[in-house]
């Protein structure tokens, strides 16, 4: 039920970010994205910072995954979601842009030889299907950053990101890590408002982090990871290594067990001399060892949505159960761009409650057919289809951007049903012919951007369009405006 929501680049703030970049790389396709990694500086007096955006959609990594190196004093950060062809608009929602190792390699791995004194923040990506092995060196199926070579002196935040349906095979006595491997000797070290899912290794199956300074670790979420190597005595889900401390809050730990010896996570850590972690309100089911302090902690079922929906249901106790002020602080928005405290305090894990947020579920009820209201604009529209399982069928029935033909773009794709809100790949068809002379060997079906509804009522809402590269050429630029509902189907109702 929450807004995704777009930023106008010069409006973004994001927390504990880097030196403002003076580098900027917009990415639009894998190759784009691997040359960018490659050509990241790495000249002795260069001190100002890389950005790589990537825009939304899935990319597949070449052969390794993708790899780059942050070197001497050099600022980096990679962050998704971003919707036009020039990298100036941004979605928040992680969902949408998608890094699949497509069960072939690791998925990325960020090297820093010579430890510099780096900042490096990955944020809004999904990191999916990574498959990672290593003759020698720690490996990790999602994300690896920094080891070995951990940074020296300089910060690692990693935020609202998505690790799923990752793998890493140990080689028997270095880290392997089925979702985000990270270490750094630099302060700090924050993993925060992320999601860890079906994630599987030896040990360590969704995050293992490593830093001689304090770690913070705050409202993430974790389910259906899986450690296997059951000749461990303790394998978890979470693993660390600091001698300063680890402070863990408002974070979920559930369903990452599955028998003798494996928790979601060790309280004391496994190597003498080690900190315990300090926990303030997390749920957690499973757990050893002995925390250096521990408050608020509950072992309830989270009360997830279900089906593969880790947003939390309405009745789940773990909605305004955190604190506002963890270490690390909080993300301004959570994993789909909603804001990230709504109600009287913020919730546990990587998503924030859509019981308190205003706006009607998407459902059956919002089928029929759209309309701009604004006067001299009621020539256009949409008929939009609610699917079963959640699917949705969107078409926009508009004319090209000279006004010399009709355009009809079709979108389709998924919704979140506990959402007002939802953004869908869009497609322009072309090549085809009037019956009976059509013929469907000749259609060219051409990505074209991205549509977003967001519903304010049963009747009202806005659609916003973002353009790709090909529409962007084409002249179908960006644009927003109101909808209104013109008519309904029989026996639907919007609740």
């Amino acid at each position: 039920m929450k807004a995704v929501t777009f930023f106008l680049i010069g409006c973004i703030a994001i927390a504990d970010s880097a030196l403002a970049a003076t580098n900027v790389k917009c990415v639009g396709n894998s190759g784009d994205l691997t040359q960018a990694l490659s050509a990241l500086s790495n000249s002795p007096d260069n001190i100002d910072a890389d950005e790589i955006r990537i825009r939304t959609g899935t990319y597949f990594p070449p052969a390794g995954g993708w790899a780059g190196s942050v070197t001497t004093h050099h600022d980096l950060s990679i962050r998704g979601g971003y919707v036009n062809a020039g990298c100036t608009q941004q979605t928040m929602d992680a969902s949408m842009t998608i890094l699949d190792g497509n069960n072939a390699s690791g998925v990325m791995t960020i090297n820093t030889p010579g430890l510099p004194v780096s900042n490096i923040e990955v944020s809004g990506l999904t990191f999916q299907n990574g498959n990672a092995s290593n003759a020698v060196e720690s490996s990790a199926g999602g994300l690896k950053i920094g080891d070995p070579n951990p940074i020296n002196a300089g910060k690692i935040i990693v935020e609202r990101n998505i690790f799923r349906h990752n793998i890493a095979a140990s080689n028997g006595f270095s880290r392997a890590v089925g979702g985000l491997l990270a270490a750094t000797d630099g302060l700090p070290l924050i993993v925060r408002g992320n999601l860890f899912i079906d994630n599987t290794s030896a040990n360590d199956s969704a995050l293992d982090v490593e830093s001689n300074n304090e770690i913070d670790v705050s409202n993430n979420t974790f389910s259906g990871n899986r450690s296997t190597d059951t000749t461990q005595p303790v394998r978890v889900a979470m693993g660390h290594f600091t001698f300063t401390g680890i402070k863990l809050s408002n974070n979920i730990f559930w369903n990452n067990t599955a028998g003798a010896g494996e928790f979601d996570l060790n309280f004391s850590g496994v190597f003498n001399g080690e900190r315990a972690a300090t926990l303030t309100n997390n749920d957690i089911q499973a757990s050893t060892g002995t925390a250096a302090a521990e408050a608020g902690t509950l072992h309830v079922d989270p009360a997830f949505v279900g089906n593969g929906n880790f947003h939390l249901a309405d009745s789940s106790p773990l909605i305004n159960a955190g604190i506002d002020h963890p270490a690390g602080d909080l993300t301004d928005v959570d994993l789909d761009g909603s804001p990230r405290v709504v109600g009287s305090g913020v919730d546990l894990g990587a998503y924030e409650s859509a019981s308190s947020a205003a706006g009607p579920r998407i459902g059956a009820g919002f089928s029929g057919n759209w309309f701009d209201p604004t006067l001299g604009q009621d020539g256009h529209g949409f008929q939009i289809e609610v699917l079963p399982d959640n699917g949705m069928l969107v078409i926009w029935f508009v004319f090209n951007p000279a006004g010399t033909a009709q355009s009809w773009i079709y979108t389709q794709g998924s919704y979140d049903p506990e959402k007002s809100t939802v953004t869908l790949p869009a497609i322009l068809e072309t090549g085809g012919r009037f019956p009976p002379n059509f013929n469907s060997s000749t259609l060219t079906r051409t990505p074209w951007g991205l549509l977003t509804l967001t519903f304010a009522d049963c009747s009202n809402g806005t659609a916003t369009w973002a353009s790709n590269p090909a529409s962007a050429a084409a002249g179908y630029g960006d644009v927003s405006f109101p909808i209104r509902r013109l008519t309904s189907i029989a026996g639907t109702s919007c609740l």
